[in-house]
C-alpha cells in the first residue's frame, strides 16, 4: 500500500487526528500526537531502548474496525528527559503515535491546541515543555524541545 490513502480518522474531544498508510510531509521520526489513542504507537523498532513480548491485549482496533496485531512492547527514549513507557509495537499501523492523556500522565502537564500548533506546559512552572506544529488539516506532528 504505498498510497497515501487514510485508514481512519480519530475524532476525541474538538481535534481530528488521522493514521495513514503514509502521510504526505512526514518522515519516519516524526510522531503524531493524538487524543484518540490511549498508549503510544509506532510501527518500527527501532525507537525502542528495549522490547518484550506484548503482555496485553494481542492487538489495537482501528476506527476502521480493523485490528492490529501488537507484537510487543517497551519503553522509547524520545529525549534525554522524556521516556514512553510501555509503549506498542504495532508494524501494520504505518505512523508514530503519541497519546496525549500518557503525555500528560508523564510531563505532568496540560495541553493546549491552537489552530496552528499544541503545546504542553508543566502544571508547575507553566513553561513550555513540548511543542507540536500543525502539519496538515488534521495532523500535528511534535518537536520537542531540548534544554541546554
Amino acid at each position: 500500500m504505498g498510497d497515501n490513502s487514510i485508514i481512519g480518522v480519530v475524532t476525541a474531544a474538538s481535534v481530528n487526528l488521522c493514521v495513514s498508510n503514509s502521510i504526505p510531509g512526514t518522515g519516519s521520526n516524526t510522531w503524531i500526537i493524538d487524543t484518540g489513542v490511549s498508549d503510544h504507537i509506532t510501527y518500527d523498532a527501532k525507537f525502542f531502548d528495549e522490547l518484550s513480548s506484548n503482555t496485553r491485549d494481542p492487538y489495537i482496533t482501528s476506527v476502521n474496525g480493523l485490528p492490529y496485531p501488537i507484537t510487543a512492547e517497551g519503553t522509547i527514549s524520545l529525549t534525554p528527559t522524556l521516556s514512553l513507557s510501555r509503549a506498542l509495537l504495532v508494524p501494520n499501523i504505518h505512523c508514530n503515535l503519541l497519546s496525549v492523556g500518557q503525555l500528560l500522565d508523564t510531563l505532568n502537564a496540560s495541553a493546549t491546541f491552537y489552530p496552528t500548533h499544541c503545546s504542553f506546559q508543566d502544571l508547575k512552572t507553566h513553561e513550555t515543555i513540548e511543542y507540536g506544529k500543525r502539519i496538515g488539516v488534521l495532523l500535528f506532528d511534535i518537536a520537542f524541545c531540548t534544554s541546554s
